[in-house]
Order: C-alpha cells, then sequence, then structure tokens
C-alpha cells in the first residue's frame, strides 16, 4: 500500500463515503420511537424566561451583594411601604399623591396589558410587578391607618 498523500486521502474519502452509506441506511431503519418532551409554547416561554433571569443573576452577583440582576426585580414591599411612609409623615407628599405614586392606573394597566399581548415573555414580570405595587399600597394603607398624622416642620 502506497504511503503518497494523494493515495491516502483517496483511501480516507472512500472509507468516509461508506461509513457516510452506512449511517444513512441504519438512520433509515424503523424501530421503536421514544418519547420526547415536549412542551407548550406557554411552559417553553416560563423555562426560557426562568433561565434568563438565573443567567442575569448568576452575571451580575457579587460576594457583597444579592444576586438581583434581574430588571425586574421588585424588592420587599414591606420597606419600600415604610419609605413611602416616611415621606408622607415628614410631609413631603399628601395621601392622596402618595397612594397615585405606588398604584398602578387604568391607563398604565391597559398599556402594560398592550406590552403583554406584544411579548408574552414578559407577562410574568408584569404579573409579578403589579402584584407588588398592590402589596405595597395595601402595606402603606396599613401603616397610615395605625400611624399617626403626618408632621408639621419649623418651616411651615
Amino acid at each position: 500500500m502506497s504511503t503518497a498523500p494523494q493515495t491516502s486521502a483517496t483511501s480516507y474519502f472512500q472509507r468516509m463515503k461508506q461509513e457516510g452509506r452506512w449511517n444513512h441506511h441504519r438512520a433509515q431503519q424503523p424501530g421503536p420511537a421514544l418519547p420526547v418532551l415536549k412542551f407548550t409554547p406557554a411552559e417553553d416561554l416560563v423555562f426560557e424566561e426562568a433561565r434568563r433571569a438565573e443567567a442575569r443573576r448568576e452575571i451580575h452577583a457579587t460576594p457583597d451583594t444579592e444576586a438581583h440582576g434581574d430588571i425586574w426585580y421588585c424588592g420587599n414591599a414591606a420597606g419600600e411601604a415604610r419609605e413611602f411612609f416616611k415621606l408622607f409623615e415628614r410631609g413631603v407628599s399628601d395621601l392622596k399623591t402618595l397612594r397615585a405614586d405606588i398604584g398602578i392606573n387604568v391607563w398604565q394597566m391597559e398599556d402594560m396589558n398592550r406590552w403583554k399581548g406584544w411579548n408574552p415573555r414578559i407577562a410574568s414580570s408584569l404579573q409579578r410587578m403589579i402584584a407588588h405595587r398592590e402589596k405595597v399600597l395595601a402595606l402603606f394603607d396599613a401603616l397610615v391607618s395605625r400611624g399617626t398624622a403626618p408632621r408639621t416642620t419649623a418651616a411651615d
């Protein structure tokens, strides 16, 4: 057998062609079909969103901070309600304005519903954010109902 480069390449290509034919015939043979994991499109969206959220948390995590690289992370509802209540106590803003800042009005809700229609991947994030806003508003109202009247400053 010759070891010339042309001969080696020719034998290599012939062997690859034979293996290709054998693999093709092998793939054509009928056999038992194993069940494949199949998910609905909605389940695929949820899994994809969870995977991306986890990847963002890993990217932005540092030893000094918590892993909240997600732009949709809502934070602590009780802490946020306390901060709004502090604004109310200091007299920075009135109760109606603070409730409007915390809550979601009708046109904002319509806007978010349109976003959900355009991009179903953010639907669960929007629902989580809406639930968070409602929880903050409920906690704020509870603080106001058992809290004191707003203090006036010396400048007033």
